[in-house]
């Protein structure tokens, strides 16, 4: 039983130093990875990576759908991939390989973000889809069309995949031209056969929406919010690992993320609120860090929520004619 690994990056993939080290400790025959990047490369520095045809994807727009199920289409071709993972390019795992592995292939079942309670400003969605997008006509009519709010960032099983593949006409036919609509189309269709229930519903891909833009020699999107080295501090891991995410994302190229290889969760603060003592844990050369350096450092302050009327001049000229 194989989880495959699916890329969506840019280039290679970033840290690829602790990725390579993630699955060095990984049985060959239980992993498979396979990457879609924007630019053109010649190889992953990733082991047995196998890359798929470049295909034009756009921020937004259902061409990153088209990608990911690529990826995905593509990955269970090997009959012995059971799970398809999306990870993004910007990524690093939370845990081990093994305990991933145990988790993943204890039950068969899916991971995907999933929430219905928008707020008005997001399901103007709804209107925007109705009033602009006419292809809302290829939805089937004896299916109930309930808008919700999900991630890219998921986890399928080999039986998603396959339902996603024998109706992505109807799928790609209704919701080309929608806005954002790989924050939509797999919740929306797995609720509308009634599969909801073959997901955990939660986030696989841990990310922040709101934060300040730190400088930085690399030019970031503004949200969500891009990770640095000293924003690994204690309380930030709590934080994310009470998410009980896989991944986290968005982690600058310039980050230099401490490991401890020994356990089953893999981060460790790079602000060190203790003294370092003969107990810590072991760190390989690479992410070995100047310990005074990192106590030094103040923690940073949190930062206050982004009042919604951000997201609302977000998504205002998307949304002229409300009902």
């Amino acid at each position: 039983m194989k989880l495959a690994f699916c890329f969506m990056s840019y280039g290679d993939v970033d840290h690829a130093d602790i990725w390579l080290r993630y699955f060095q400790d990984a049985p060959v025959d239980q992993y498979t990875i396979l990457i879609h990047t924007v630019n053109d490369i010649s190889e992953s520095v990733l082991p047995n990576c196998k890359r798929i045809p470049t295909q034009p994807t756009k921020w937004g727009e259902f061409s990153l759908v088209e990608a990911q199920q690529s990826l995905f289409h593509e990955a269970c071709k090997d009959p012995a991939v059971s799970k398809c993972i999306l990870v993004s390019g910007d990524s690093l795992p939370l845990y081990s390989f093994a305990h991933l592995y145990r988790i993943l292939t204890s039950e068969d079942k899916g991971y995907m973000f999933y929430y219905f309670k928008l707020p008005l400003l997001l399901k103007d969605r709804v209107g925007f889809l109705r009033k602009k997008n006419v292809h809302l006509n290829f939805w089937p009519q004896n299916r109930t069309l309930k808008f919700s709010l999900t991630y890219q960032w998921c986890i399928m099983t080999r039986f998603h995949v396959q339902k996603l593949q024998d109706e992505f006409d109807m799928l790609r036919n209704v919701f080309t031209g929608s806005y954002i609509p790989d924050e939509h189309v797999y919740s929306v269709y797995f609720e509308s056969i009634g599969l909801l229930n073959t997901f955990h519903l939660q986030m696989v891909n841990w990310i922040r929406w709101d934060g300040q833009m730190k400088q930085c020699s690399i030019e970031h999107r503004r949200r969500p919010v891009t990770f640095h080295t000293e924003d690994f501090t204690e309380k930030f891991l709590k934080d994310v690992y009470s998410s009980n995410s896989f991944f986290i994302r968005k982690i600058c190229k310039t980050a230099v993320p401490l490991i401890d290889w020994s356990g089953e969760k893999l981060l460790l603060p790079t602000v060190a609120s203790d003294p370092v003592t003969e107990d810590s844990p072991k760190l390989e050369p690479h992410q070995i860090q100047n310990q005074s350096q990192s106590q030094s450092q103040p923690q940073p302050q949190p930062q206050p929520k982004r009042p919604n009327r951000l997201l609302q001049q977000r998504f205002n000229k998307y949304f002229k004619n409300r009902n």
